[in-house]
């Protein structure tokens, strides 16, 4: 495989700094629940970015990319289950209103 040019490094770096500079923009616009799904796709793609080029994932074997997707597929497990554990608990205050009767001391 053909190693990485100077040109590769800095178109990377130039469109990392476009999705930075877009990120930073779409901060300022109230998209109600699509922002932070924009904000992680725009991450993800940072992350790719950085993953494939200056980790030259890119340029690698396959059984290097096999690992390296194989630790973030991991990574991504133990994220859903703290979440799962997190959300499941009772710390999430009902909405619900209840009367004032139901909590009187003396029934």
């Amino acid at each position: 495989m053909k190693a990485p040019t100077l040109a590769t490094y800095v178109k990377t770096w130039l469109t990392l700094l476009l999705l930075w500079a877009t990120t930073i923009l779409l901060a300022h616009f109230d998209l109600g629940s699509f922002s932070l799904s924009l904000a992680l796709l725009i991450s993800i793609l940072q992350a790719s970015l950085i993953l494939l080029f200056f980790m030259h994932l890119h340029y690698s074997k396959a059984n290097v990319v096999v690992c390296a997707c194989a630790a973030y597929l991991w990574l991504a497990i133990l994220i859903v289950g703290t979440m799962h554990d997190y959300l499941s608990r009772n710390w999430i205050p009902r909405l619900t209103p209840q009367h004032p009767a139901q909590n009187h001391p003396s029934r």
